[in-house]
């Protein structure tokens, strides 16, 4: 979501970059009109099985309506984050694109 984060990590060597899960509604019957909400990626770093238990708590809570079923299928696809290191006076060191460009890393030595 928005280009901040990645902008900062070019910039600095570390950002954040904050990613949506995605989710597709498929008919599951249509003579009854019965319709899936699939989740097909979730963002990196959040807890799965968390994620489903609170799903559960809304759905017995009646905070989502019309829910019968659920079911985790999703796998590790849509994960990205980033660090980029580099190598300055023979020690790893975090930098970003500017510091390389200046020779900050990289270099002999």
């Amino acid at each position: 979501m928005g280009n901040l984060g990645i902008l900062e990590a070019y910039r600095t060597g570390k950002g954040r970059i904050v990613v949506r899960g995605k989710t597709d509604v498929e008919l599951l019957d249509s003579r009854t009109k019965r319709s899936a909400s699939i989740i097909k990626e979730i963002p990196h770093q959040t807890n799965k099985s968390a994620l489903v238990e609170k799903i559960a708590e809304l759905v017995e809570n009646k905070g989502l309506e019309g829910i019968s079923d659920i079911r985790d299928e999703s796998d590790r696809s849509g994960i990205f984050s980033c660090k980029m290191v580099g190598v300055h006076n023979g020690q790893p060191k975090q930098i970003g694109s500017k510091g390389v460009a200046a020779g900050h890393c990289c270099g002999p030595g």
